[in-house]
């Protein structure tokens, strides 16, 4: 290790001198000692890393090593953590339902509901006209076979959820064609795994080479075929095999 950066080691100060600060000691009665403790020594490691890559002494010169500018950097490490990670967004990429954003918006009314109940107890999983311990799907069950017409329904928190659960109840130990594009190394295994079925990948899109406003539909190292000459081929290999 060169001399110089030995010299900038020694201008740190220790998670022990940090800690005996009045600042250290307000935030340790605010939050909790472990809580600050780890701050400080993450924000120690990162500068003697900082130190490690410096090529030159200017370079040393404009790093933070002394304890007030130790400090502040604890205090902004420690108010990220308090600091609420969702926020609002507004979405201008044209897709109204956005998996990234928080897909669809919740009506007016549903988030008033939603913070009157969440602000006490509820009858989550609880049958009131019983008296005794229910379901938290009955909630929305009958609303979703009314809409959709179903024997019955079930909610989970995704698609995938969902899609595993129909895979496993329709199409146990069979070939289940999946869009190309989907059929990324996770899911094969994933399908694989929980439900036993084979994934297929659909044939994948390219433009149609007539010149024709549609796409065409090909499989890999065929020609182009026009959609409106094979549809009926294309309609009928999206059928569970």
């Amino acid at each position: 290790m060169p001399q110089i950066h030995t010299a900038y080691f020694r201008k740190l100060p220790g998670v022990d001198e940090v800690l005996r600060s009045p600042e250290a000691q307000l935030w340790m009665a605010q939050s909790s000692r472990a809580v600050v403790t780890e701050a400080v020594r993450e924000i120690l490691a990162t500068t003697r890393q900082a130190i490690m890559q410096a090529a030159d002494e200017a370079a040393l010169e404009t790093l933070p090593l002394l304890l007030p500018a130790v400090l502040q950097q604890v205090q902004a490490r420690l108010q990220a953590q308090q600091t609420y990670h969702l926020r609002r967004l507004i979405n201008a990429t044209g897709v109204i339902v956005h998996t990234n954003l928080g897909r669809s918006l919740l009506a007016p009314a549903a988030v008033a509901n939603l913070q009157e109940v969440a602000e006490s107890y509820s009858n989550l999983e609880y049958d009131l006209e019983r008296g005794e311990r229910g379901s938290r799907y009955a909630h929305v069950e009958v609303a979703l076979q009314t809409l959709t017409g179903a024997e019955a329904a079930l909610v989970v928190n995704n698609n995938a959820a969902a899609v595993f659960l129909a895979l496993q109840a329709l199409a146990t130990g069979r070939e289940v064609v999946v869009s190309r594009g989907q059929l990324i190394e996770r899911w094969e295994r994933r399908i694989r795994r929980i439900c036993g079925t084979m994934p297929r990948p659909f044939p994948s899109i390219r433009p149609c080479c007539c010149g024709c406003t549609r796409v065409t539909i090909a499989s890999s190292g065929s020609p182009p075929r026009c959609r409106r000459r094979s549809w009926w081929n294309s309609a009928t290999s999206t059928r569970f095999q």
